[in-house]
């Protein structure tokens, strides 16, 4: 994918992206496009990642648009049913939450350590 191609992004669709070779199969949802302080932050829903060998979805993801276009690489759909975000979206606002800004790879990756190591 050239780094200067910029995607039409909207909330709806549903992406492959570069992702860890144990989430092949795995997909991102565009759930939300929200503007916060001046940025653009995308809301997304990932399905079929594997964390602590166990096969699950991330419901929500509050990500920049740079980490977002560097980490999609293919359009599959328009128009998908969203999964039910609210509620978490919902606690993000709430908490005045932050967005990642490093690739959707490494914020898998975090998840996932993070779910290995907490007691």
């Amino acid at each position: 994918m050239n780094d200067k191609m910029k995607f039409n992004i909207q909330a709806g669709q549903l992406w492959k992206y570069k992702c860890r070779s144990s989430d092949k199969n795995s997909t991102v949802i565009i759930l939300l496009i929200d503007q916060k302080n001046n940025d653009t932050i995308y809301h997304i829903a990932v399905n079929n990642v594997l964390i602590n060998d166990e096969q699950t979805d991330i419901g929500h993801i509050p990500i920049s648009r740079e980490a977002i276009e560097n980490s999609l690489t293919e359009l599959v759909g328009n128009k998908i049913r969203l999964p039910e975000f609210k509620e978490a979206y919902d606690q993000w606002l709430d908490s005045d939450g932050g967005i990642w800004d490093i690739s959707l790879k490494e914020v898998i990756d975090f998840t996932e350590k993070t779910i290995i190591e907490s007691p």
